[in-house]
């Protein structure tokens, strides 16, 4: 990564990195953490819809306008739509460092990010599930 400081491309893009992931975390923090606690009992889809709408809002301050996504429009549906996963992200794993990461894949569009996000779906969807147990082979069974 270039840049106009003097700084090397390779720690520049480190610290860019490092930055962009503390950001995502506060702001995971916020909507998906916060938000969706004091939401309390209501459903994974309304948390998700809520969640998003509010992130979609946030961005308001953020950007000064959208013409790379469309439009707002295009970019509310963008966030209740990725709400959706990032809202699992945290349900499933009890971290938002998980939806922080997610959150960090989600502007990028190369083989690498979707590769990225395909593990982490297969993570998300594997998580805190337990391998069968093995069964003693019949040898086992006869010496006990």
């Amino acid at each position: 990564m270039n840049n106009n400081q003097g700084v090397n491309p390779h720690l520049w893009a480190l610290l860019f990195c490092a930055f962009a992931f503390v950001y995502n975390i506060m702001e995971e923090y916020a909507w998906r953490g916060y938000l969706t606690e004091r939401l309390g009992k209501l459903n994974y889809v309304l948390k998700s819809v809520i969640s998003g709408v509010f992130w979609a809002i946030w961005h308001l301050f953020v950007f000064s306008n959208f013409d790379q996504y469309g439009g707002f429009a295009v970019f509310l549906i963008f966030c209740i739509v990725f709400s959706f996963i990032l809202t699992f992200a945290v349900l499933r794993t009890k971290s938002i460092i998980v939806a922080a990461a997610i959150h960090t894949f989600i502007i990028q569009t190369n083989l690498a990010a979707l590769i990225c996000l395909a593990i982490f779906a297969v993570l998300l969807f594997s998580w805190n599930k337990r391998m069968p147990e093995k069964r003693p082979v019949a040898s086992e069974e006869a010496s006990n």
